[in-house]
């Protein structure tokens, strides 16, 4: 969530094909990046008679989630749990 003052986002949406979306973002903040920051990827519109909406659930600092322990010293929580048991499983194996 960082951002300056002076931060442009620029979106794009690009129909590719009849159920395709091309949806491209640059977010340029000379304050906070050092280059502009670049995103795309397709969606796809479901298609068939039986085609219905899907739930979508998201989860809060799902990346903290995956790869927290990953961080040189983890946040609290299951990130953190998980760094220290496998710290300690390292250890073992010294």
């Amino acid at each position: 969530n960082l951002h300056g003052s002076t931060t442009k986002v620029t979106e794009r949406w690009t129909p590719t094909s009849d159920h395709t979306l091309r949806y491209e973002a640059t977010i340029e903040d000379e304050e906070t990046y050092t280059k502009p920051w670049k995103i795309a990827f397709n969606l796809y519109k479901k298609v068939g008679e039986d085609a219905q909406l899907q739930q979508f659930k998201c989860v809060e600092f799902v990346e903290e989630l995956m790869y927290g322990h990953l961080r040189k010293t983890p946040l609290p929580g299951p990130a953190a749990e998980r760094a220290k048991r496998e710290a300690e499983e390292r250890a073992k194996e010294e």
